[in-house]
């Protein structure tokens, strides 16, 4: 079966290790398996440039990769209809069960663990107009 989604969970050395991204992405794996979702595909990326905002999780939608190349670090996807999600400060369980329930089963993001460009993130509920 194709995967129909790649999610990457940053193990850097600052939000990795420190924010224990190895305990979030054994949950990953966890709610993957409970729930059969045998086509989406898990991994690790070394940093994503964004220490002070992890643990940081990409979602991105299977079709939309970029060419390979060595040594470059992942920049957060931009625009509407973006097939890619950047998740950040992803620390507990829950924000895990979440993107797996709300993203990769019902493919609705989840805006709460988004950062907006002000740097911050946008509350429950909160509209894009509410927070300006």
């Amino acid at each position: 079966m194709e995967p129909t989604y790649k999610v990457r969970v940053c193990r850097g050395p600052s939000c990795g290790d420190e924010t224990h991204s190895q305990r979030l992405a054994a949950e990953f794996h966890h709610l993957l398996e409970d729930r059969g979702l045998s086509q989406i595909e898990m991994g690790w990326h070394s940093c994503y440039g964004r220490c002070t905002k992890g643990p940081n999780v990409l979602v991105r939608k299977v079709g939309n990769e970029p060419t390979r190349r060595r040594f470059t670090l992942a920049t957060q996807p931009l625009g509407r209809g973006a097939k890619a999600t950047m998740y950040s400060h992803v620390i507990t369980i829950v924000d895990v069960a979440d993107i797996v329930t709300e993203h990769l089963e019902a493919g609705r993001i989840v805006r709460r663990l988004m950062e907006r460009p002000s740097g911050r993130m946008q509350q429950p509920g909160q509209s894009k107009k509410d927070g300006e």
